[in-house]
């Protein structure tokens, strides 16, 4: 058993993880350690092969010792159904339930949705197989603009097999749940010609402050946003309306992120905090604390179950999210972090430093690859691509870097703006870059032959962030002037 035990956490798994789940950890694990991801760095690769082979001798003896429950004690299973208490529970198993449902309707009929959540909950806690109850609380979680967890309740509500609600109730739930028409569709099934103009199609203002940052759900259906008033206003992208004010910073809110799966919001503070939000409710899960000075950014990383912080202090942090506690610092001097971003594949963390240096580290061998140096400053914006073949970064002499991973070179120099370039974003297909400046305008920029389409002109004062919808359709941009514009090309 101890043996077992071991080769588990070898491959980051608690010991009573299903096969697929160690299926998935182990393939996961050997695309991080594959020697032939680092053939270039021989200082480097023995370190990945003795990680490689220890990961394949964990996951073949887990595939040929496959973990069986513990069958239950006949004498107390045969005890259990046949006690006079076991009867009982029967009976309250399904009359508690139903009373807990009906209330539930009654308040939200009358809208008290709140507490309308807490009976349809309760109904479900008692019995977890009641469809009807999770079809109720996702209309309701609709209406109070908790897109996810109504979506989580039809979906469940579905699976259990719930029959088709009539026409009536149909047309209404309709109407409530989230729609269809934002895409999540591959960004390659339709391709925004680059000749094609951009227009603005709308203008969100709901701020007392200075929008600082936005960022869009992985699932298109929702966009944050935070400001110098120290919230963070969570966007239902089907109405272009706010559901959900996250208030506790006491400080601006410089940085957000949504975790991959969409479910947590992480949010950075000049208060020297990170907040984790819990999406489905709209609640604080916890509050993270470590850092001396504010933190100007922080970044999940897609494979694996951590958090990275940066800011002013110099430290690079890294935070457990199972535990909800700090891990470790990167070992690396402490000058200040102008901005991090991680790549798609989980490997690679770029460090824009305050010392004309961008660092390129490797997260699983926890080592410096590559170090870039300037003759410019860099401004407070880098990012990868959405494959991570490219990574652009802007430097404070008005100029956009593209430097592609793959080939190892600069592939453009861009003079892009007449002032500091504060945002910069890739397209779903890599196709642009859009690129946010000082100057109040936007730009959008052919990454394959540097070229800028007509600029976009409507923001009074510096764009601070734009970002892509998942199918590329639609760019959202983020200003001091206290509104977010969203551009379309038609």
């Amino acid at each position: 058993m101890v043996e077992t035990n071991r080769y588990y956490t070898i491959l980051g798994l608690a010991p009573s993880a299903s096969f697929p789940e160690v299926k998935r950890a182990y393939r996961n694990l050997a695309n991080i350690w594959h020697p032939d991801r680092v053939s270039q760095q021989p200082h480097l690769k023995q370190q990945a092969e003795e990680k490689f082979k220890l990961i394949n001798e964990a996951y073949q003896y887990l595939k040929d010792h496959p973990s069986t429950p513990t069958p239950l004690d006949s004498a107390t299973y045969a005890s259990q159904s046949t006690s006079p208490s076991a009867s009982t529970d029967v009976s309250t198993r399904h009359t508690r339930p139903a009373i807990y449902y009906e209330k539930g309707a009654e308040h939200a009929k009358t809208g008290r949705y709140k507490e309308a959540l807490n009976d349809f909950s309760m109904a479900i806690r008692l019995n977890p197989n009641y469809a009807e109850a999770y079809r109720y609380r996702g209309f309701v979680n609709s209406m109070l603009g908790f897109e996810l967890g109504a979506e989580a309740d039809l979906q469940k509500a579905k699976k259990l097999g719930l029959r088709k609600p009539s026409t009536a109730q149909n047309t209404s739930t309709q109407k409530q749940t989230p729609a269809s028409s934002t895409s999540t569709t591959s960004p390659t099934a339709k391709k925004a010609p680059f000749s094609q103009p951009w227009k603005c199609v709308q203008t969100w203002q709901d701020y007392s402050g200075a929008i600082t940052n936005i960022a869009i759900s992985p699932d298109g259906k929702m966009l944050a946003s935070s400001s110098t008033d120290n919230m963070v206003k969570l966007w239902n992208l089907r109405t272009g309306k706010v559901f959900c004010t996250l208030t506790g910073h006491t400080a601006w809110v410089l940085s957000i992120a949504f975790s991959p799966d969409g479910q947590v919001l992480a949010s950075a503070s000049e208060d020297q905090t990170i907040k984790l939000w819990h999406l489905k409710t709209g609640s604080l899960i916890r509050t993270l604390t470590g850092h001396t000075q504010a933190i100007s950014t922080v970044a999940f990383n897609p494979n694996r179950q951590t958090l990275m912080s940066a800011g002013q202090d110099g430290l690079i942090k890294v935070w457990n999210l199972s535990t909800g506690k700090f891990s470790h610092n990167l070992p690396l001097p402490m000058i200040p972090v102008r901005a991090i971003a991680v790549s798609p594949d989980g490997q690679m963390l770029a460090i824009a430093n305050g010392d004309l240096t961008l660092i390129l580290w490797h997260l699983p061998l926890n080592q410096v690859l590559r170090t870039l140096t300037w003759d410019s400053d860099f401004t407070s914006n880098i990012t990868f691509s959405r494959s991570g073949r490219y990574l652009a970064f802007a430097n404070a002499d008005q100029t956009i870097k593209i430097w592609d991973v793959q080939s190892d070179a600069i592939k453009h120099t861009i003079s892009a703006h007449a002032d500091l370039i504060k945002a910069l974003a890739f397209s779903p297909n890599e196709q642009m870059l859009a690129s946010g400046s000082k100057d109040q305008v936007i730009k959008l920029w052919n990454v394959e032959t540097s070229k800028s389409s007509d600029a976009l002109k409507g923001h009074q004062d510096t764009v601070k962030s734009v970002a892509f919808s998942p199918d590329g359709q639609t760019l959202f941009s983020a200003s001091f002037d206290k509104s977010i514009k969203l551009w379309r090309w038609e």
